[in-house]
């Protein structure tokens, strides 16, 4: 994986702030989206394997 894979995540916004809540659903939408496209680096489904059981955002995947 390249340098443009190197996916940082703030530790410090906890999940439960309304600030963080946001910030992670924005997050999992992101990479649900960018995993779907062709050719997608694999950094995408690393995240959400890690951060999110390997769940992507239902919604997303409805839209598409």
């Amino acid at each position: 994986m390249g340098y443009g894979s190197r996916i940082f995540v703030n530790r410090k916004q906890s999940r439960t702030s309304n600030l963080g809540q946001i910030l992670w659903k924005k997050l999992k939408l992101c990479m649900t989206l960018f995993s779907q496209l062709p050719n997608a680096s694999p950094c995408f489904e690393l995240v959400l394997q890690k951060y999110y059981s390997n769940k992507k955002d239902t919604k997303t995947l409805q839209i598409l």
